[in-house]
């Protein structure tokens, strides 16, 4: 690898472990309230909490958003109840594609 490479690979590293600035950690907090307002609209009763980086104020420039969504458990109770609660989460992410990476778990 040469100097130049070096450096171009290093100057990345560097740049990516850099915190966030003021403007992203405000696009990912509206992220969160996106994904709260849409949530609330499925199931009225939910909670969207933040857990990771993001909460404890870790986040680097590269970091993700990670999420959890709880609805009262009697919601799901039947079969059919989870196929509808699968089904919203799916429109939900779809809400929220707009670029960003959608993982559900």
């Amino acid at each position: 690898m040469s100097a130049a490479e070096m450096d171009a690979y290093l100057s990345s590293i560097v740049e990516k472990s850099l915190p966030t600035s003021p403007i992203a950690d405000e696009q990912r907090e509206a992220t969160v309230a996106r994904i709260r307002a849409a949530a609330a609209h499925i199931w009225p009763e939910s909670e969207v909490h933040v857990y990771g980086s993001m909460s404890n104020g870790l986040q680097l420039r590269q970091a993700d958003v990670d999420v959890c969504l709880l609805t009262h458990p009697s919601r799901i109770a039947m079969p059919r109840d989870r196929e509808l609660a699968a089904d919203a989460v799916k429109r939900l992410a779809e809400q929220m594609r707009n670029g960003a990476h959608i993982c559900l778990i």
